[in-house]
């Protein structure tokens, strides 16, 4: 639900004429559950797991726990980025976002607050991840990301950005790419069944030009939110 949010707050965003408040506000609300902040779905879902860690065998307890925190670690710094590129702006929509569009991405923000106490089972971790003990271990990985995110992000554009051409991460890794080159020639190979390649890939490219669209995308995200409801 809130990776489905993040979705459609990207569209709003494109939509609009800059960054609205209320939608960033929201963005970041789902961007931190993802990273499993405490007080949000994505704490409850890691204080869950965490739960479950003691059934497993000796030894895979401390070791997944570790894991999970390095996991914390690499959401936290993928949202920071997201936030960071969202507040900076993009590509601008034709038109602006519909009212449907509006209130789908609202409905699942909400969702997305309430749905601990909306699904019992997800009560009794939520409640568990706002004890002391648990506090430390969800907040530690988001707070080392968020630090990471802005030595990174200075670091980054005052020693690397103004050396990148826009779109071309490639010269990074030139330096270290230099090795001799050799020219070579070699007949065309003939491939059997390119044409057939050829419209398959230009059938996938039509299907992911209509599944990308926004409207199809909150109609997407709200039937799996219809059926995880009647399901669950």
């Amino acid at each position: 639900i809130a990776k489905g949010a993040l979705f459609l707050g990207t569209g709003l965003l494109a939509g609009s004429q800059g960054p609205g408040r209320a939608v960033m506000a929201g963005l970041g609300f789902c961007a931190l559950a993802l990273a499993g902040l405490p007080l949000t779905s994505g704490g409850a879902a890691k204080t869950a797991l965490k739960l479950q860690l003691s059934a497993a065998p000796s030894g895979w307890p401390v070791d997944l726990g570790v894991l999970l925190g390095l996991a914390a670690v690499g959401t936290t710094l993928l949202m920071a980025r997201f936030l960071y590129l969202c507040r900076s702006g993009g590509k601008v929509a034709r038109h602006p976002p519909g009212p449907a569009m509006v209130a789908a991405w609202g409905l699942l923000v909400v969702v997305s607050m309430a749905f601990p106490w909306l699904w019992p089972m997800a009560r009794t971790p939520f409640l568990q991840s706002l004890q002391p003990a648990s506090l430390l271990p969800l907040l530690a990985p988001i707070l080392s990301g968020g630090v990471i995110a802005v030595a990174a992000g200075r670091w980054f554009r005052e020693r690397v950005y103004r050396r990148i051409p826009p779109g071309d991460l490639v010269v990074l890794v030139e330096p270290w790419c230099r090795w001799p080159q050799v020219p070579l020639s070699f007949p065309a190979p003939t491939i059997p069944g390119a044409g057939l390649g050829r419209r398959a890939r230009s059938f996938a490219g039509a299907a992911e030009t209509v599944l990308s669209r926004w409207p199809m995308v909150g109609v997407f995200v709200l039937g799996m939110l219809l059926v995880f409801l009647l399901f669950s």
